[in-house]
């Protein structure tokens, strides 16, 4: 079975031969705005989101296991802020959207 990311400068890694070092030289494949960056290398977000009022209702309402506040990842947030998006009639940018992680 060959795997689904390709090594850098080099073909694809069958599965026997993907030992941790090489795996770590596999190119991730990054799709959506929510992993946009700018020129300096800050995250890309967008101009207008409801996504704020999303995390403070979230962090305010929701209960972690610890049963301390409910914190978004890094990635969680950008994530939410794009989905709640909105143009600048107020009108949702996004419909659909998939947030996809390998299971390994």
């Amino acid at each position: 079975m060959i795997a689904f990311a390709r090594l850098i400068g080099g073909g694809p890694c069958l599965n026997k031969q993907c030992l941790p070092w090489r795996i770590n030289l596999l190119e991730p494949t990054f799709l959506g705005p929510a992993w946009a960056r700018e020129p300096d290398g800050s995250w890309k977000l967008p101009e207008h989101t409801l996504g704020w009022q999303i995390a403070r209702w979230s962090a305010e309402f929701l209960k972690a296991e610890d049963c301390g506040p409910w914190k978004f990842t890094r990635e969680q947030l950008r994530f939410v802020l794009w989905w709640y998006a909105v143009d600048d009639n107020g009108r949702f940018i996004y419909r659909k959207g998939v947030l996809q992680r390998l299971k390994g």
